[in-house]
Order: structure tokens, then C-alpha cells, then sequence
């Protein structure tokens, strides 16, 4: 091999490498932007639905709900988790619960509407 590479004048071996290389560059960059949107596919999905979570108007910060019929407080809404407290009967934070903003979806939250009266309903 050594005796073949030394025969081949070092331009046309230089020349038929960068041709190599123009040919394949355009597939390499492509499978490595592919491989790299794969791994960070999870994260710009947790990204997008914190914004949606987050633009939500039904659910704010400092809003009290009904988390799996439990009285809760939802205290911070960031852009890969949601941290919510788990509230006693007076209203003080009992325990911390931290969702991933993906899973929020399949939580069953409800809203209490402050003020609401039974009159109100027409």
C-alpha cells in the first residue's frame, strides 16, 4: 500500500481526496444536523409546550386548583417543568410537586373560581 500511495504524485492524490470530500461533505453535514435534531428533538418539544403551558390563560402562577381532586397552588411555570404545592385545608403548602411540562397534559387540574356564586350561573 505504502509503495502504491508513494507512486501517486502527491497533486493528483491531494486532488482526488478534496474531490472525495466535496461529493460526501453536503451527506456528512446533513446526517450530523439529523443526529443532533434527534437529540435535542426532546427538549425543543419540552421547550414548546412550557411556552404553551405557560401562555395559557385558564392556568397562571398563583393560581389555586384542584390537582387529582387535591387542593393545590401552582407556584412556578418554567420552560421544561411546572412546580406545583400540594396545599392543606387553611391554604399553607404542605408538599412540592414538580411536573415536567409534557406530562401536565394528563394531569387533571381544575381551577376554583374566586367569587363565584351559585347566581351567577345563567
Amino acid at each position: 500500500m505504502i509503495l502504491i500511495v508513494a507512486a501517486i504524485p502527491s497533486d493528483a492524490l491531494t486532488g482526488a481526496i478534496i474531490s472525495v470530500v466535496d461529493k460526501f461533505l453536503p451527506l456528512l453535514i446533513g446526517i450530523v444536523v439529523v443526529v443532533i435534531l434527534l437529540m435535542l428533538k426532546q427538549s425543543i418539544f419540552n421547550i414548546l409546550k412550557g411556552i404553551g403551558f405557560r401562555r395559557n390563560l385558564n392556568f397562571q402562577e398563583d393560581d389555586i386548583i384542584l390537582l387529582n381532586g387535591e387542593l393545590a397552588q401552582i407556584v412556578s411555570i418554567g420552560l421544561f417543568k411546572t412546580k406545583i404545592y400540594m396545599l392543606d385545608s387553611n391554604k399553607k403548602p404542605k408538599t412540592a410537586r414538580f411536573f415536567l411540562n409534557y406530562t401536565v397534559d394528563t394531569l387533571r387540574m381544575e381551577k376554583i373560581l374566586n367569587g363565584y356564586k351559585e347566581t351567577d350561573k345563567k
